[in-house]
């Protein structure tokens, strides 16, 4: 048996799902007959109760209002193959995730101590990590550092952050009933990363106090190209599906509405804004209007011109590295200026010399780590909540519909230049992370040194030393080393 989720659990989480309050009855109208003809169900005549929302966007049936469409209590009756529904399994079903990483590997564990939590020490290999499942520590407190473009948006939604979310709008009391009605308890041994993930550290709203107090930071991680693309397709014009601004609109979205307003003249009087429309208009218009992230990545290289670079050019080319490096301004495109140095400086580097227990989750492989990481801390299950009975939530801003853009070896070289610094954070917090395997941290860095061409890297992370007969380590300062010498011999242009 399957139940549904509470409305504070869809309020929050309902990123791309879509209201009009005009129309209502219409819309119900017209989304209930596309049902009836596209799966032969007769909402009325089989009697559906509309009081359970799907959150996800379902892109096999368009309707005007996504959010009264979808609606329906009778979870069974759907077709799988059509719709796309939150569910939570129940405390004997069992929930079935499909691993990215195509590896069962349980996490490497380390000894530490930060408020009486002591782990023990598990010995693992580059080839097979300990299963062992560590006890459960009550007094764990878990601060999610959520980088942007990065899978954070899925972490909050699993874990009780969707509940805790936004503070100013929530109470104890509806705290307590969210985590029963989402997680099925509010015992922590049951889900302990999902239940014990209470603080949260984003873009500009970093806790100071709260992140002193947790004796835990969870960090989302991912490749710091793929994750500036990612921020850049988001905020591209461009890139926008809605016909309107809408209250969940992507930042390209936003964008797109600024950009039309100032084409009608309807420019507005306050200074700020209109600067941001001014860089906005630069960026968007002038220099990169086509959206496709390949023209940012090579106007930064002079050499592929043909022709000397106009001024024009040359004035484009230095915004496209002042935002790449995040020394751009935080409007039009935030996450290029929220970026790892910011996260560092800002949330993770007073805690280096502590004694806080360092967890990542890489986007790569959210679901194995995630359900790794509750297992190792003490979770009685995977800790994941289920979109499907087969799949778990994943929670995007729309970012399958954007228009396809992907990058030449050149321009992937062309920001792995530039982003040498993010890399360097990058393969720092890997190393730090205590739940990740030696074979993990080399694929995290092999990953990246693949995709920018950095052969002497990769036959550098490769080299293991063995330490004894279970337990491996790698040569981090030869990999740093080799990172080092790779860019100045391939990126003189960026020193």
């Amino acid at each position: 048996m399957f139940t549904t989720l509470p409305k504070k659990f869809r309020t929050r989480v309902q990123y791309n799902t879509r209201y009009q309050n005009n129309h209502k009855a219409n819309n119900v109208s017209t989304c209930t007959d596309r049902i009836k003809s596209k799966w032969g169900l007769d909402i009325e005549k089989e009697g559906f109760d509309f009081s359970f929302l799907f959150l996800l966007h379902l892109p096999s049936m368009t309707c005007p209002s996504q959010r009264l469409c979808l609606e329906t209590v009778n979870t069974k009756q759907c077709p799988r193959h059509g719709a796309v529904y939150f569910i939570l399994a129940s405390a004997l079903g069992i929930v079935f995730v499909i691993s990215f990483s195509g590896l069962v590997v349980a996490p490497l564990a380390v000894l530490a101590t930060d408020k009486d939590v002591t782990i023990r020490k598990e010995n693992a290999t580059v080839n097979k990590a300990s299963t062992r499942q560590q006890d459960f520590q009550s007094n764990r407190s878990l601060a999610l550092i959520h980088i942007g473009k990065a899978g954070g948006l899925t972490l909050r939604a699993m874990t009780s952050l969707n509940c805790r979310l936004p503070r100013d709008q929530i109470t104890e009391s509806s705290i307590q009933e969210c985590l029963i009605d989402t997680f099925g308890s509010t015992d922590p041994s049951f889900r302990p990363l999902a239940l014990q993930t209470i603080y949260y550290a984003h873009m500009n709203a970093i806790p100071h106090k709260e992140l002193s107090e947790a004796t835990s930071l969870l960090i989302s991680l991912r490749n710091p190209v793929d994750r500036l693309v990612s921020a850049y397709r988001y905020s591209h014009p461009a890139n926008c599906q809605d016909n309107e601004l809408l209250p969940n609109s992507t930042k390209g979205c936003t964008n797109r509405h600024i950009l039309r307003r100032v084409s009608e003249q309807t420019r507005t009087s306050n200074k700020n804004q209109q600067k941001m429309e001014q860089q906005l208009t630069k960026i968007f218009v002038e220099c990169f209007p086509g959206g496709d992230v390949e023209e940012l990545a090579l106007s930064v290289e002079p050499s592929r011109f043909s022709q000397p670079m106009t001024k024009e050019q040359e004035d484009c080319s230095r915004l496209a590295r002042a935002y790449i490096i995040g020394k751009g301004p935080v409007f039009p495109i935030p996450h290029f200026r929220y970026n790892y140095q910011h996260y560092w400086n800002k949330a993770l580097q007073p805690y280096v010399q502590g004694n806080k227990e360092w967890f990542g989750i890489r986007t790569e492989h959210l679901w194995h780590d995630f359900r790794a990481l509750n297992h190792r801390i003490g979770g009685r299950d995977d800790g994941i909540i289920s979109a499907t009975e087969n799949s778990p939530v994943k929670l995007t801003h729309g970012s399958e519909k954007f228009q396809s853009s992907t990058l030449s070896p050149t321009g992937y070289q062309n920001l792995c230049c530039l982003l040498k610094n993010e890399i360097t954070i990058y393969t720092t917090l890997i190393q730090k992370m205590w739940n990740f395997n030696n074979q993990e941290k080399l694929q995290a860095i092999q990953d990246i040194a693949t995709k920018c061409g950095m052969l002497t890297l990769i036959t550098a992370s490769a080299i293991v030393t063995s330490v004894g007969f279970a337990e491996e380590t790698v040569d981090w300062e030869n990999v740093k080393n080799q990172w080092e010498q790779w860019h100045h011999e391939t990126c003189p242009e960026s020193e």
